[in-house]
């Protein structure tokens, strides 16, 4: 269902059915104090894991800001219902188009869009921007740093 990454009040969840169908299973008090939700694939490996740690880091959230959604290949979710369940200010997609959040508009790839009282950063997947020096520079200089390191 769900386990602990980085801290151990900080929850990662392995699939949408995990947070739509098996809120018990998650402490949802910790979810609601989250400012922001990630969206990415599965991990395929520490140092992915490893990496994601550092950019949410950089972004000075501790792990009581946050909470992890790792979306299977063909998984989908409901924005909406995790909107309402944690109403987050800030949403960071690796690699996870909007189309798997069933949100239906259109957003600027590699940018911030305020988009349902929040702010939406759509950007690679973790492993593509893992291996590319280029993309994580563009990623912290003109994406999160503005937003994040105030």
């Amino acid at each position: 269902m769900s386990n602990t990454l980085f801290e151990s009040k900080h929850t990662i969840i392995n699939a949408s059915s995990d947070f739509l169908l098996s809120r018990a299973a998650v402490d949802t008090e910790i979810l609601r104090k989250a400012k922001m939700v990630v969206f990415t694939q599965q991990f395929n490996n520490q140092e992915e894991e490893d990496f994601l740690k550092k950019i949410l880091t950089a972004c000075k959230m501790t792990s009581s800001h946050y909470c992890i959604l790792a979306l299977k290949q063909d998984e989908k979710i409901a924005w909406n219902q995790l909107r309402d369940e944690i109403e987050p200010s800030y949403v960071i997609s690796f690699g996870v188009p909007a189309n798997k959040l069933g949100i239906l508009a259109l957003f600027k790839f590699n940018s911030s869009n305020a988009f349902d009282n929040c702010q939406f950063i759509f950007v690679d997947s973790l492993s593509t921007l893992q291996n590319n020096v280029a993309l994580k520079k563009t990623l912290w200089t003109d994406i999160l740093k503005p937003i994040f390191d105030k």
